[in-house]
């Protein structure tokens, strides 16, 4: 018979700008963490200085889930202790602005 499409479930992305210009755009989950602060985490959390790709996806669950409850579910005006947190966790320097949108 007839089959219903399910909907797909839209993804949030993330767009990262240094100044005016764009250097980061992608899936939130796909969100690259700098591997010194996964393997620092990874210690924290479960003593392993060598993490396999579970406790690597662990590490990433957790700390994404940290930088979302910062922001409180307010995704339009990033406070800038955010953005540094950011920096931090990514690497990436001077992260001036970032823009959330769901795909």
């Amino acid at each position: 018979m007839f089959t219903l499409k399910k909907e797909k479930k839209k993804k949030m992305h993330i767009d990262i700008y240094s100044e005016n210009r764009l250097i980061y755009q992608g899936r939130w989950d796909d969100l690259p963490l700098s591997e010194n602060i996964i393997i620092e985490k990874s210690i924290d959390f479960f003593n392993d200085p060598e993490p396999c790709y579970i406790h690597r996806d662990a590490v990433r669950v957790r700390l994404l889930a940290e930088l979302e409850a910062g922001l409180k579910h307010n995704f339009q005006s990033i406070p800038p202790q955010w953005l540094d947190n950011l920096t931090a966790l990514t690497g990436i320097s001077l992260i001036t602005r970032v823009e959330f949108s769901e795909k």
